[in-house]
């Protein structure tokens, strides 16, 4: 066997701290799991950081800490944990049930499932849904919140930089009324304590309306005949 004296060993030592220090030895980056499933519940561990989330049917379970990309399901709900960071999320009848201190880095789009998020929370794009309820209790939001026959609940300092915009039920003759709602019963817009909407509030039909004293809201721009 061919031996290594002490001053080739000390060499090659120097050599190999030499390549880490210059970055010539770049240690394997492991790809973030994806996940896809129809019928099966999808479970994201603590602090895990996973790609995409897609779902049929199954229910979706990010917890504390995770790291996760686009977040996409049909009929499951969605539940973040505290501290989650997620890339976006699309729902059509799935509820988004989010704790504390949670990120959205772009936009959440429903169809029929609620949307609410705890004090701490950070939307960084907009809200879009036609019938699925949002309640945001002490949340910053960058974007705009958009809706047609959706109840908005905004409480404890919530800070919304956009615009809230109620849009104009199309009734029968959207989708053939798969998502209108037949009941014609007006939305229910609530403004709480020191909630702050510094874009526009714009209502393209009649709501019932609940500003609380201290809210700092700006005029309200009435887009349908009174």
């Amino acid at each position: 066997m061919m031996k290594i004296n002490n001053s080739v060993m000390q060499g090659l030592k120097i050599s190999i701290l030499t390549l880490a220090m210059s970055g010539g030895i770049v240690a394997a980056k492991e790809e973030a799991k994806s996940y896809d499933t129809v019928n099966k519940d999808i479970v994201v561990t603590v602090g895990e950081k996973a790609g995409e989330i897609n779902t049929v049917n199954g229910e979706i379970e990010i917890r504390k800490m995770a790291v996760v990309g686009s977040i996409d399901t049909v009929n499951g709900d969605i539940s973040l944990a505290e501290k989650v960071t997620a890339k976006g999320i699309d729902s059509v009848n799935g509820d988004v049930e989010a704790s504390n201190n949670v990120t959205i880095e772009k936009n959440i789009a429903t169809v029929n499932g609620e949307v609410t998020f705890e004090e701490g929370s950070k939307i960084k794009g907009n809200i879009n849904s036609v019938n699925g309820d949002i309640e945001l209790d002490g949340v910053s939001m960058n974007g705009n919140i958009e809706v047609v026959n959706s109840d908005v609940i905004l409480k404890k300092g919530t800070v919304i930089d956009g615009d809230l915009i109620v849009k104009k039920n199309k009734g029968s003759s959207s989708f053939f009324g798969l998502f209108s709602d037949s009941s014609g019963s007006k939305p229910k817009i609530k403004i709480g304590d020191n909630v702050v909407i510094k874009g526009q509030i714009i209502l393209y039909r009649k709501v019932k309306l609940d500003v609380s004293d201290s809210a700092k809201i700006p005029e309200i721009d009435y887009r349908y005949k009174k």
